[in-house]
């Protein structure tokens, strides 16, 4: 199963076999100890999200000083097999035995090191994940998921950046017999700024109706939560066009008036005619005042682009016109501002890193 991933070099994942079953067998056991949770998992299914996300954490962080060994050890004529791909194979099955191994981690203590951080991160983490998983459920189950019972889970997707010990926003997937799939976000931190976004749609909404803003629903929980998962979803005619940008505009005077920026295409949704916000953790920019000794110094006043909702080109060279990663403008497949690093020769003893031209991702 390891070697399937849809990355490079992912054979180097059979070197570490042992965190796998490790991550596995812990937290297996612990879904085992909660009967509500595991009712939720299939074995298949915890296996399959345990190994994506621990091969997505450990990737980045052994394949350069795999590759380098790898070099070195092609060069000094020490692989035996005739072809190139079976020299590489050759040195994935030497690292792989346990004394080789243990030599390999001692040469780099610091990989050492950082690999049982990441693994004790994911593991509390995770629990932490489980834990309120299993004391939420009854709420989560009336407010997102129809009380629909039998369900069963059927992906759990890591989205974003790691924080705080490695605690990321969660998308849960769960579905019933004979029904549709439904999704639901966890988020490991307070979600009292999404609430009070919230209001302030709500209170938008009283003052203007014919605006009629998208709030997503909230499950509070004080140190974590939950929130209503929002598909993109396209207009269905140009009525709906013309009311999506008007509702942006009316989002952007929001955002304005409360000091949003961070507004990339990755934190806005187009679902049908509503713009739909669904990152707050910029919101409240303070104001910043310039000390006595710096009066001298023109103070540069807030503008509605700092939301970075609107259409804007960034990074802009000499021979590079830049690129777009704006809420409104942003999308996928624009030449990249700078070389990507690509492998190439995977699979081959000639394994190594080449610059190429690369496109952004995107949303649709």
């Amino acid at each position: 199963h390891l070697t399937t991933y849809p990355m490079a070099n992912s054979q180097f994942l059979l070197i570490f076999a042992a965190v796998f079953e490790y991550t596995q067998q812990c937290l297996g056991e612990l879904i085992q100890q909660d009967e509500r949770l595991s009712s939720l998992f299939s074995d298949q299914q915890l296996t399959q999200w345990i190994s994506d996300d621990v091969a997505t954490l450990l990737m980045p962080m052994i394949d350069r000083v795999i590759a380098v060994e790898l070099a070195c050890a092609a060069d000094r004529g020490a692989l035996q097999a005739k072809t190139a791909r079976g020299r590489y194979n050759e040195f994935i099955k030497r690292l792989s035995m346990p004394d080789n191994l243990l030599l390999f981690l001692q040469k780099y203590s610091e990989l050492n090191r950082s690999i049982q951080c990441m693994v004790f991160y994911y593991l509390n983490s995770t629990a932490e994940f489980l834990g309120h998983l299993s004391d939420d459920w009854q709420h989560l189950h009336n407010q997102f998921l129809q009380g629909q019972n039998n369900l069963k889970i059927t992906s759990i997707t890591g989205s974003g950046d790691t924080h705080r010990q490695g605690r990321r926003v969660i998308i849960l997937t769960l579905r019933a017999p004979k029904h549709k799939a439904m999704r639901v976000v966890y988020k490991p931190h307070t979600l009292a700024v999404d609430i009070a976004f919230a209001e302030w749609v709500t209170w938008f909404n009283q003052q203007l109706p014919e605006y009629h803003l998208y709030s997503q629903a909230v499950l509070d929980c004080k140190d974590h939560g939950w929130v209503e998962f929002v598909p993109y979803q396209p207009c269905s005619d140009d009525a709906d066009v013309r009311l999506f940008y008007r509702r942006s505009g009316a989002l952007l005077g929001l955002l304005f008036a409360i000091g949003g920026n961070d507004m990339h295409s990755e934190n806005l949704i187009a679902h049908g005619s509503q713009p739909v916000l669904v990152d707050f953790e910029c919101l409240f920019k303070p104001a910043l005042s310039l000390r006595e000794t710096d009066q001298e110094l023109e103070q540069p006043r807030p503008t509605v682009m700092e939301s970075l909702l609107l259409p804007y080109r960034a990074m802009i060279r000499q021979d590079y016109a830049g690129y777009d990663l704006s809420g409104m403008g942003g999308q996928g497949n624009q030449v990249a501002p700078f070389k990507m690093k690509r492998w190439q020769k995977a699979g081959t003893d000639r394994l190594h890193l080449a610059e190429e031209s690369g496109e952004t991702e995107g949303n649709p």
